[in-house]
């Protein structure tokens, strides 16, 4: 038996919450436990609160704050016992209130309406260490949201109040659709906290892996960059989640761009009230997903976040954490060692994805990306990357028969005739002529294999001829939501990932097979011999759109056109196939298309081509319009770089009269989108012209294109579009103006009015202004600290834009080493939430508040 006296009652709301979910909290007992196991604990908190029986694991040495303690309620584990001692972390109880001990018999938030009635309590749905959720009825909205409620404690706790409306009022800021949406918060009269929050209706990921278990690597990676999306979003206004794990992310039901049904990610529980509490009980966190920094007493900070979201895809890959064990044991681990790879625990795995995975979860800074854009970035390539025929990933590929391997091993070892040799009717005959359906199968054969693939179940013949026979070709079913092979014509885009077709994964092998004695023939006379009759066989596999393959032998021959020796020449000549415009045209089209170019070798094709793949990519684009066919276009054309100026040029140039012909707006965006970081004196002409623009969101992308193409050539430019009646306009020019040899005399000059906040002066322009003082010059710095200083003084108003204003000039001013006392005066006179910004202003300063 273990007893502990709690006087403060948000400590024995925080320590009823935590046991409620099974989590870890340091807690004051009486005297220590003799030794790691499971024990009573009676918890005797203030006079008001009835004594809490708990179960209570013991996970390590007492030490000043208490007893590290893995919490629960008798009602909701199962004791067993094992190797190690007694585990309760067992099964939980789900109920829609939560036990008496807690709450007592009723609960009195049923039925009560919160701010000022809109919002009306249905149901209770869970409890946390900090509150309790509650789904409720908006009554203006008509539509179900979250409602959190703070444990009756902390509305006493005039610093977490404070803390509370301003995590909120970030949080209440943040609009991405990856991020579950804060819609209201307040305080009632009689004190109660609140906030009110987008229900979800869905899974979250730790429903999903206790389910579904593990997921191939194309499913984690699409919802690992969803969350990394979402986290962008929160980063960029300086909140820091603190909290990533399965339980914060929730799968939800949504439609993409093309209205088809799909899953997205929403990332819950912003940091509200997560931090440590300062009572008799100190909460320890989820410590799995801890970054080695914050075990080191750091602040958590955005690659905080960055190390939770590697440790949750190591979880989605392989089913299980990285470092697992009781807390103390996780703490020494995390700081001591070096996780093992997933692939170790799930062999198949690429070993590119064990890298990133591991530079995700490094216990150097250094090491680990550097942000989740980072992170999000290199997920998204390396699922692109990852070939169907890759030794991981996710991909599972159709079941091979001997024949077929005998036959491959034939062509590698012994050279004989291969698909090169058969010239284009063999190529011809990969494809079905016309459609065909599938023979049905006798009664008596056995039944289809089966072989998981992406979440879906795939039924495969058990046997495949080892070669066609013929034009018509029998294609395995891709399961209830494929297209079938009657489907299947010349020329059709249907996708066949995450499994290739029989003849696609047929002619791969050949071109592996070919691509080796390619590699392998070093002797001149050789080698030109083979290269020397493929040209018309290259054609016809770009006009097959096997493009896999095509990449293959593309990357084959530039390899040896690299190299000083004679058969370099012949590799040279045969590569000019590949910059042909009428194959790179279909292929481009094909690279637009995510779907259709999953394994991403279209897009290098394209890419490789240098300006003519530009444009390619500029005639496919012209058929193109959604989203993702934009964003790939623009993708491209920034991989293709300065080759592709030429293409831009002229697209700029014959758009510029035609800008009221549908779709020629959104090609001009995109290629002011794509401009390359190259000064040209004739691409700045033209976008000189575009700057000028009626059209907002032409000037807007023309002023942060100018300065790349032009230099400083731009700044008349730019100076002058720093009043633009439109704000993303006049923010562009502005943060382009600090990259430009910074702010001189002149330019404070412009932006004084501005920083003064005076009429007219509209507050995303403000604050841009004000931050770009930062980057005065040190000759101006003198006259930029005295305006800030007399900026700050005179900025009077309670309203959400003046604080914004107030808190920016506070930072500038600290950041070009102004007079700090200042900004300490400022925050004696504020009000409660502008005092808790501005208390954040000082501590970097250095300088205490009081």
């Amino acid at each position: 038996m273990l007893v502990a006296t709690l006087d403060d009652e948000r400590a024995y709301d925080v320590l009823a919450g935590i046991a409620r979910k099974g989590g870890v909290m340091y807690v004051p007992v009486v005297a220590a436990p003799r030794q790691q196991a499971l024990h009573t604990l009676e918890v005797r908190g203030p006079k008001s609160r009835e004594v809490l029986t708990l179960l209570a694991e013991v996970l390590g040495p007492t030490t000043e704050r208490g007893a590290p303690l893995r919490l629960r309620f008798p009602e909701l584990a199962r004791i067993t016992k094992t190797t190690h001692g007694y585990d309760a972390a067992v099964d939980a109880v789900v109920d829609d209130a939560p036990p008496a001990s807690v709450r007592g018999p009723t609960d009195p938030f049923l039925g009560r309406a919160f701010a000022a009635g809109k919002l009306t309590i249905e149901a209770c749905v869970g409890e946390g260490g900090a509150g309790t959720v509650y789904r409720a009825l908006h009554r203006d909205l008509q539509m179900h949201v979250a409602v959190k409620v703070m444990h009756e404690s902390f509305q006493r706790d005039p610093k977490y109040c404070k803390q509370f409306h301003a995590e909120a009022l970030s949080a209440s800021r943040l609009d991405h659709a990856n991020l579950t949406r804060v819609l209201d918060f307040g305080q009632e009269p009689d004190g109660v906290l609140y906030i009110a929050m987008e229900f979800l209706d869905g899974r979250s990921l730790r429903d999903v892996l206790e389910e579904d278990g593990p997921m191939p690597f194309d499913r984690a990676a699409q919802i690992l960059a969803m969350v990394c999306s979402g986290l962008t979003h929160a980063h960029a206004r300086s909140i820091v989640h603190r909290d990533i794990k399965p339980e914060n992310i929730v799968l939800v039901r949504g439609l993409d761009d093309d209205g088809r049904e799909t899953e997205i990610a929403k990332v819950c529980d912003f940091g509200i009230a997560h931090k440590a509490s300062e009572g008799n009980a100190v909460f320890a966190g989820t410590a799995e997903y801890i970054s080695p920094e914050q075990f080191r007493g750091e602040e958590p900070d955005v690659q905080s976040d960055v190390y939770a979201c590697g440790v949750v895809l190591y979880e989605l890959l392989t089913g299980g954490v990285p470092i697992a064990g009781d807390f103390p044991e996780i703490v020494k681990r995390v700081l001591e060692t070096t996780p093992e790879a997933p692939s170790r625990r799930m062999p198949g795995l690429d070993p590119r994805i064990d890298r990133l995975v591991l530079k995700a979860i490094a216990k150097d800074r250094e090491v680990r990306h550097a942000s989740v854009r980072e992170l999000r970035t290199e997920i998204r390539a390396l699922a692109e990357d990852i070939a169907v025929f890759s030794t991981g990933g996710g991909y599972y590929d159709e079941p091979q028969v001997p024949s077929v391997r005998a036959r491959q091993a034939s062509i590698v070892d012994a050279g004989t005739p291969d698909w090169l040799e058969h010239g284009n009717g063999y190529l011809a005959s990969l494809v079905p002529s016309a459609p065909s359906p599938p023979p049905a199968a006798p009664a008596s054969s056995a039944p289809p294999v089966t072989h998981r693939s992406s979440g879906s179940q795939a039924a495969v013949r058990p046997a495949m001829p080892s070669r066609p026979s013929s034009s018509k070709l029998e294609v395995p079913s891709m399961g209830p939501t494929s297209v079938g092979p009657a489907s299947i014509v010349p020329g059709s885009h249907v996708s066949m990932t995450p499994s290739m077709s029989p003849e696609a994964s047929e002619t791969a092998r050949n071109v592996a097979a070919f691509v080796k004695r390619l590699v392998d023939t070093h002797d001149p006379a050789a080698f030109a011999a083979l290269v020397g009759p493929i040209e018309p066989k290259v054609r016809a596999l770009f006009e097959a759109e096997h493009t896999g393959p095509t990449w293959r032998v593309c990357s084959a021959l530039e390899m040896i056109a690299r190299e000083k020796s004679p058969r370099a020449e012949h590799a040279l000549r045969l590569l000019e196939v590949f910059s042909d415009r009428q194959l790179l045209a279909p292929l481009a089209e094909k690279a637009l298309d995510f779907l259709s170019d999953k394994d991403g070798s279209a897009r290098k094709l394209v890419v490789r081509a240098g300006n003519r793949g530009a444009h390619a990519l500029y005639s496919a684009r012209l058929k193109h319009s959604v989203f993702e066919a934009r964003e790939r276009f623009v993708a491209m054309l920034i991989e293709i770089g300065q080759a592709g100026l030429p293409t831009i040029r002229a697209g700029l140039e014959r758009l510029e009269p035609k800008l009221g012909v549908p779709g020629a707006l959104g090609m001009a965006e995109d290629l002011l989108r794509a401009a390359p970081e190259v000064l040209d004196d004739e691409l700045g002409q033209i976008v000189a012209r575009y700057v000028r623009s009626n059209v907002n969101s032409l000037a807007h992308l023309a002023t942060l294109a100018l300065p790349k193409v032009w230099g400083a050539r731009a700044r008349p430019l730019l100076v002058g579009q720093v009043h633009h009646k439109n704000d993303d306009v006049a923010v562009a020019a502005i943060k382009r103006l600090r990259t430009l040899g910074g702010i001189d005399r002149e330019l404070l000059e412009q932006l004084r009015p501005l920083v003064m906040g005076a009429p007219g002066a509209r507050p995303p322009v403000r604050l841009a202004a004000t931050e770009a003082l930062e980057s005065t010059t040190p000759e101006a710095m003198p006259e930029a600290r005295q305006l800030l200083a007399e900026a700050l003084a005179a900025a009077q108003g309670s309203t959400p834009d003046v604080e914004d204003a107030i808190v920016m000039l506070a930072n500038t001013l600290v950041s070009v080493g102004g007079d700090v006392t200042l900004v300490a005066s400022r925050w004696r006179q504020s009000h409660t939430w502008l005092r808790t910004r501005l208390e954040a202003v000082l501590k970097r300063a250095k300088l205490p508040s009081r």
